[in-house]
């Protein structure tokens, strides 16, 4: 009725069949976790990575537009893949990579753009054609299979998928009346798990502005690989329903890549700026294209003296190629001309110096090439009068605002109360600043004999553009307050400059500045010039002075005095 006593054999057959069951357990478990967690993990492990090589892009298009804006050459990286973690017992595939590439070569295209000032005998209207890349991440993963591929276009940074695009920044394509485009050239391809350096080099920089209009919609065209909907929400605050100057926004199907059309508002000026930035290799200067004057195209000067003229020579996207030689002759009328710098310098200027010799009305050329054409070439008149009571009665300077015209190189006029109303004509230089000032005596309630006072206000017009200048901007002047001859605290101290465009019905001010005290010390002291239109003279933000000095760079403007209190003398260019 007993069974068989157990033996020491069948206790280890059941120890055997034990473990067998519990390596079969952890076998399973083991495999079930290569299967379904191992995948989901590094899933996961790729989709951080992912953002993080998305993150890295934008910083990249950020460094871009620095190196286009400072002229700076700049380096960034991006986290091309990544690497999984060690799983003891657990094998991982091979580590995900990725690749940063240069695209096709595409087409911007500028329609219709006809440039306001100097620069019009180049921006004619007529469409001008810029060649540019993307750059383009595509991830290599494993698991995380709908991840995006990341774009850097021209203008914008964004994920494209199968079904569309999403942007990861906004654009500074067309930010109310100013347009920002930036090419990129060279060829760049890097696949790695490890992380990728970007050199990035500036081969048109720093940007310049050109001002630009039309009677008909200027048109801006340029590759893409976004969607219409996408340029369309990035474009939003800019469309002319919103109060900005974007009429139409389209995507055309295209080989290599589709192109995005921005139609902008007509009998407008814009704020044009271009800049060409290189990565990798096969990059080279764009070189030289047209030439420029940098102040006014007619001059006059007194019979006996001389006067310099400064030429600028630019390449395609308007910034300025240095080491370019240039040459002069007067080609017409009295005088000579002679190099002084006939070799451009790193801001793309050479200058020529006019010597008159006798009354008449002379024509400078300045040009550069072999076979220089319109473009590579550009004229000053320069007019020689005699000194009053000379034999040339015609030609005497007797208006009581004269020189009528700017005269250079010592352009200068003191200037009193006696010349408010009066107008200099043909101002240019791209500069406008004060030296030599007297103050009046603070006579208003309340004041004492130890303040000073000082107001300029004056308005530089070319066509149907007027900037004008408020000197300081509030009424009640810039008042010093002295202390043994030496000033002790300067008031009043914000300059204002107001603009008033061909359709606008009244001016809306473009800069409001605060001048250094520092400067001002130096400038009553008699030490150095206040120049209005350098960001040196201000204490914060300068933003839009560059606006108002490429005005009167890039245009001959008529200057008028409407009010002065004091003396001062001023200087252009």
């Amino acid at each position: 009725m007993f069974g068989p006593p157990h033996t020491a054999t069948d206790r280890g057959q059941s120890a055997v069949i034990g473990f067998a069951l519990l390596f079969g357990i952890l076998l399973l478990t083991l495999v079930t976790v290569q299967t379904f967690a191992v995948p989901t993990w590094n899933q996961g492990i790729e989709f951080q990575h992912n953002q993080r090589a998305q993150e890295d892009v934008q910083r990249l298009g950020d460094a871009i537009s620095e190196v286009a804006a400072s002229g700076r050459p700049g380096t960034r990286t991006v986290t091309l893949g990544t690497r999984y973690p060690t799983r003891p017992f657990l094998l991982n595939p091979a580590d995900p990579t990725g690749t940063l590439r240069t695209s096709d070569p595409g087409e911007i295209r500028i329609e219709n753009a006809t440039a306001v000032g100097e620069t019009r005998h180049y921006w004619t209207g007529d469409p001008r054609n810029f060649s540019t890349r993307h750059l383009v991440y595509d991830p290599g993963y494993n698991e995380y299979r709908a991840a995006p591929t990341t774009v850097l276009e021209s203008a914008v940074v964004l994920n494209r998928f199968e079904q569309g695009s999403s942007a990861l920044s906004g654009t500074t394509l067309v930010s109310g009346r100013d347009v920002t485009l930036t090419a990129l050239a060279g060829r760049f391809s890097r696949g790695s798990s490890e992380a990728a350096t970007v050199s990035l080099d500036p081969l048109s920089a720093p940007t310049e502005t050109v001002s630009v209009e039309s009677a008909t919609p200027i048109t801006l065209s340029l590759p893409t690989t976004a969607t219409e909907s996408t340029w369309r929400d990035l474009l939003a605050d800019e469309r002319n329903d919103s109060g900005g100057y974007v009429t139409n926004v389209s995507v055309v199907p295209g080989q290599p890549h589709d192109r995005l059309v921005v139609t902008l508002a007509a009998n407008t000026t814009y704020d044009l700026r271009l800049g060409q930035v290189g990565v990798g290799s096969n990059t080279t200067d764009p070189g030289p294209r047209y030439v420029t004057r940098t102040g006014l195209q007619e001059t006059t000067i007194l019979d006996g003296t001389d006067t310099l003229l400064t030429a600028e020579v630019r390449d395609r996207f308007d910034n300025p190629e240095s080491g370019v030689p240039v040459a002069t002759d007067v080609v017409d009328g009295p005088g000579r001309a002679e190099l002084v710098r006939g070799r451009t310098d790193e801001d793309g200027q050479a200058v020529v110096r006019y010597v008159a010799d006798g009354p008449g009305t002379a024509t400078v050329e300045v040009t550069y090439g072999d076979a220089p054409g319109p473009a590579q070439t550009v004229n000053y008149t320069v007019r020689v009068v005699s000194p009053v009571g000379g034999e040339d009665e015609d030609n005497t300077v007797t208006d009581p605002c004269a020189p009528a015209e700017w005269t250079a190189p010592n352009p200068t006029r003191q200037l009193t109360e006696a010349d408010e109303g009066c107008t200099w004509r043909s101002v240019g230089g791209g500069g406008l600043s004060l030296s030599n000032p007297m103050f009046e005596s603070v006579s208003a309630d309340g004041s004492d004999d130890d303040e000073e006072y000082f107001r300029l206000v004056f308005e530089a017009t070319s066509g149907s553009e007027t900037y004008r200048f408020l000197i300081p901007g509030d009424r009640d002047g810039l008042e010093a307050e002295l202390d043994d001859g030496e000033v002790d605290e300067w008031n009043n101290r914000e300059v204002r400059i107001l603009r008033r465009g061909p359709t606008d019905d009244s001016f809306s001010a473009v800069f409001d500045g605060r001048l250094k005290e520092s400067v001002l010390d130096r400038w009553y002291r008699g030490e150095e010039p206040l120049d209005l239109l350098v960001s040196q003279s201000y204490d914060g933000s300068s933003r839009g002075l560059s606006t108002v000095r490429n005005f009167v760079r890039d245009n001959d403007v008529d200057v008028t005095f409407t009010e002065v209190h004091g003396e001062v003398t001023i200087r252009g260019g």
